[in-house]
């Protein structure tokens, strides 16, 4: 998809960081609990959301939308990014 809209990309822009601040909340908080995770792949081959589920319970991308929630970003931020990145996490409008 191609657009010219400035609004648009500057949000998927925004949506496509906060999918992976996740993975930074858990490697630099959760070093110790993390390196499983980390194990996991390199020993499996597995991909990196695969063990985290398998590990921790939850995945990196599910920490996004809490971090846009908790972080009070605009709905239009929300949005995207669960309509880019994870479309069944949150309902579509």
């Amino acid at each position: 998809m191609e657009t010219d809209d400035k609004q648009f990309i500057d949000d998927c822009f925004l949506a496509g960081i906060l999918h992976d601040v996740g993975k930074l909340i858990f490697v630099t908080n959760m070093d110790e609990i993390y390196l499983p995770v980390l194990e996991c792949v390199r020993t499996n081959g597995w991909p990196i959301a695969l063990c985290e589920n398998e590990k921790l319970g939850v995945g990196h991308a599910e920490v996004g939308p809490t971090c846009l929630v908790y972080g009070d970003l605009k709905r239009r931020s929300l949005k995207v990014f669960a309509d880019t990145i994870l479309p069944n996490y949150l309902g579509r409008d």
